[in-house]
Formats: structure tokens, C-alpha cells, sequence
């Protein structure tokens, strides 16, 4: 107490709430440092926001919620970190975070930082919140100018690429009024809706390179996907909605073909060409498609043999294992229902075990010794 007392004397109001906060009083404490926070006291040895914030993260859920609205009006970067959890639990702290949501709700800033940390940094599988991030992008993207607005659309493109756990036609529903029109096809392309996206980045954005981009983004990597999408494009090219545009149609089709010949499948490609083309226009195209069917047919034929020569020793066990004559006598019978062999198939282990088919629970293990027999390849 007579400490207490000459911290008040002399205004050491940081001194004054440590001491409360070693008497175990820590409501007495952030009260103290609340108020130097919003400078309604002062006290040149207080260590600053960060200390506040440290110290309150140490402090019981309810004393957290009451005093960090203290924080944040301080500091946003410093203030949503104290949701921050390093071992956040998404079963155990589900009400934790629904309510840090609740009161970020007041800070767009800092619930964005939270939402980051969410799903990027901790790997949420949480439809929503991934869901509420793509809205705070999109929130962000509409109230900045247009250089800022590139980059952050950025960060909204690379989030709906990469989330499996978006509400697809909730975003699509907010996009309506933007200038978002990539963001739309790539949510297109979530929903399996590739033509309509292929349509919005060709007709109604006429970026073709972007178009092609989609291709790759959508496929992630995988040669059969791409292979769909990219002929998909080419369709697109081939009927063009325009007659006036049928000429430029047809060099972006030449193009595609000849620049992502090793990607499309040559025999679709072939098989919708005109029959007004002159062959040569796509000659390049021809070539790698010649030497790409060259090559599965080597392949398919190694694999055939591969195959066939597996299938002859998978034989030869097979007659190892069965040459030897089974022999029943009248007295024998099934080692797990007890019962003659007067119908039905007999199947014997290796060890000479003998029992009904239809008794058989697994056919590696022994059911009597419980010996384990398998065949390695």
C-alpha cells in the first residue's frame, strides 16, 4: 500500500498498474494502461501500445474483448493481432473467432488482417471464412483508385484460384456491379460454367491472352483438364457470334493451334477443322501433333508389353501355386464351418489348410494358424 501510494505522489501511473498486475488485479492494471493509451494520463515510462496489447493477450477472453477497442483505435496493425492466436484451434476456438469477427466488424482494416491470418497464414478449411476474405478484397477493390485497385484485385484473383472452399455463386452475385470481369469468369470456372467464362474474357472483355491464361489458371497444371479448356477456346474461335469478326476469329484459331499444339489433343483439333482450310496454315501444329502421336503409341506400346509380361509371371505363380492335385477323402471337412465338402467349391492355403469357398474371410491368412501368405509381384 505505501508503495501504491508513492507511485500516486509521484504520477508513476506504468509503476502503479505493474504493481496491480504482480497482486495479481489485472482489470486495475489495463485500466491504468488503457488510459495512458488515450493519453488521458501520462507517464513517460509506459512502453507503448505493443506492451498494452502483449499484456492483454495474457488476460482471461472477457478482459480482451472489453479492452481492445483501446488497441485498435490506437493501432490497427497492432490491434488485430490480438486475435492472433499462434495455436488457434478452429473446433475449440470456433466461438473465439466468431466473436473476434463480431467486434472486427467495426474495424474493415484489421478484420481484413485477421481474415488473412485465418486462411492464408493458419490454412482454414471454413467455407465462411473464406468467403468474408474474398468479400474484404472485393470491399477493398471498390473503394480504391485504380493503381491500387490492380493490385489489390490481385490478391482477390490469386485467393479465388486457390481457395477450394469459396461460396462461388454468393461472390458471383457481388461482382455484378464491378469492372471485375476476370474474378467472374475464374468463378465461373469454379462452378464448371467454362463456357460462360470463356465467353466473358473473349466477347465481352476481348482480352485473348487472358483467355489463355484462364486455360492454365483453371487446369492447375493438369494435362487433360488444360487440353479441355484450351479446345473449348478454340470452339469459341471457330463459331464466332459475329460474321464481322469471323476473319480475326480464324487467326486467333491459327494461332491457338500452332502456339499450344503440344497442349491441345491433335485429333480433336483435326477433326473440327474446315474443309476450306489450306492445310499448311497450320503446319507447325502438324508436326508436333505427328510427333505427339508418334510418341504415345511407343509408349502405349512399351506399356503393352510391360503389362504382358507381368500377366505371364502373374501366370506362372498362378500355375506354381495350383499344380499340385488337392485330394478329399470322405472323412475331411471344412476347417470353419465343420462341414463335408459335399457341395460347393474347395479352396486350400498353401499350408494344406482346406475350407469351403464361401468360408473364405481373407485369403492371405491362415485361418487356423493364422500364418500370413502373399504373393509379391
Amino acid at each position: 500500500e505505501d508503495l501504491a501510494e508513492f507511485f500516486i505522489a509521484k504520477g508513476l501511473q506504468h509503476f502503479l498498474a505493474v504493481l496491480h498486475w504482480k497482486d495479481n488485479n489485472a482489470e486495475a492494471a489495463l485500466k491504468i494502461w488503457s488510459l495512458i493509451v488515450t493519453e488521458k494520463l501520462s507517464d513517460e515510462h509506459f512502453p507503448g501500445v505493443e506492451f498494452f496489447c502483449r499484456q492483454l493477450s495474457l488476460c482471461s477472453e472477457e478482459l480482451m474483448y472489453n479492452y481492445c477497442d483501446v488497441a485498435l483505435q490506437k493501432d490497427i496493425q497492432i490491434g488485430a493481432k490480438l486475435f492472433m492466436k499462434p495455436q488457434i484451434n478452429f473446433e475449440s476456438d470456433n466461438q473465439f473467432i466468431d466473436n473476434a469477427l463480431n467486434i472486427l466488424s467495426k474495424y474493415p482494416e484489421a478484420r481484413t488482417i485477421f481474415l488473412e491470418f485465418l486462411v492464408l497464414e493458419r490454412k482454414s478449411d471454413v467455407e465462411k471464412h473464406h468467403t468474408q476474405l474474398a468479400m474484404a478484397f472485393i470491399n477493398q477493390v471498390k473503394m480504391a483508385k485504380d493503381i491500387q485497385a490492380e493490385e489489390l484485385s490481385q490478391n482477390l484473383s490469386k485467393l479465388i484460384l486457390t481457395s477450394k472452399h469459396l461460396n462461388a455463386k454468393f461472390l458471383l452475385q457481388n461482382l455484378k456491379d464491378t469492372d471485375l470481369n476476370y474474378e467472374k469468369a475464374i468463378l465461373h470456372g469454379k462452378l464448371g460454367e467454362h463456357d460462360r467464362a470463356l465467353d466473358i474474357l473473349v466477347n465481352k472483355l476481348k482480352d485473348y491472352k487472358l483467355a489463355e491464361h484462364y486455360c492454365d489458371d483453371i487446369s492447375a497444371n493438369q494435362p487433360e483438364s488444360k487440353a479441355k479448356l484450351l479446345f473449348l477456346l478454340l470452339n469459341i474461335y471457330m463459331n464466332p457470334t459475329s460474321q464481322m469478326e469471323k476473319d480475326k476469329f480464324t487467326t486467333l484459331a491459327v494461332d491457338l493451334i500452332n502456339n499450344r499444339a503440344e497442349d491441345l489433343n491433335g485429333t480433336k483439333v483435326i477433326s473440327i477443322l474446315p474443309e476450306t482450310w489450306n492445310i499448311s496454315i497450320i503446319l507447325p501444329a502438324l508436326r508436333k501433333f505427328s510427333r505427339n502421336l508418334i510418341h504415345t503409341q511407343r509408349m502405349t506400346k512399351i506399356s503393352k508389353h510391360l503389362y504382358k509380361g507381368e500377366n505371364i509371371q502373374v501366370h506362372n505363380k498362378l500355375v506354381g501355386c495350383t499344380k499340385d492335385p488337392i485330394f478329399v477323402m470322405p472323412n475331411n471337412y471344412c476347417v470353419v464351418c465343420q462341414k463335408p465338402f459335399t457341395s460347393g467349391g474347395i479352396a486350400r492355403y498353401p499350408n494344406g489348410v482346406m475350407l469351403h469357398q464361401d468360408c473364405i474371410k481373407d485369403g492371405e491368412v491362415c485361418p487356423i494358424t493364422g500364418e500370413v501368405f502373399k504373393i509379391k509381384l
